[in-house]
């Protein structure tokens, strides 16, 4: 009589640990479609581009000049570019469309020289990254591109500047 019993124990056991199974697979299915999803992480920023007619080293120079009033973390004449650390947002640009956030933002700037026509090219970009808590992830935003553009029409004025004075 008893493995009677224990035979049907344990059928009973097998059921329940196969719909228990099955339950679970179900759940964790469901679960992780139902998910909410993450915002889209911006990865490649657009950059704002101006081809100049210009020597090289005079638009290092002005852009070096352009950019004082920013920190400086890497500097590189003969590769042609400046980038700055991490800033914090609002510190030197006063960006209107941010509000209640506390991101951070980063410039790049390269310039390129074309040894076939004598040309340099100047490209500017902005790499936002904002977080929310200490918890949450860090997302990647896009940038306005107010800032870069001024950037460059600072270089552009800064150019003009320049030819005047070395006009002689």
């Amino acid at each position: 009589m008893l493995p009677v019993v224990f035979k049907s124990f344990f059928k009973y056991l097998r059921k329940l640990s196969f719909l228990s199974a099955l339950s679970f697979f179900g759940f964790f299915i469901f679960s992780c479609t139902l998910a909410p999803q993450k915002p889209p992480s911006v990865t490649a920023q657009k950059k704002i581009k101006k081809i100049f007619a210009e020597d090289y080293a005079i638009l290092w120079k002005v852009t070096q000049q352009s950019i004082q009033k920013y920190p400086v973390s890497t500097s590189n004449y003969e590769k042609g570019f400046v980038f700055t650390p991490w800033i914090r947002l609002n510190s030197i640009w006063k960006d209107p469309s941010i509000k209640n956030q506390k991101p951070l933002y980063k410039i790049r700037i390269y310039l390129k020289k074309n040894l076939k026509n004598k040309t340099t090219t100047i490209s500017i970009e902005k790499q936002i990254k904002n977080k929310k808590n200490f918890f949450s992830e860090e997302v990647n935003l896009s940038s306005n591109f107010i800032e870069e553009k001024i950037i460059l029409y600072r270089i552009i004025q800064e150019l003009k500047i320049y030819k005047q004075l070395n006009s002689n």
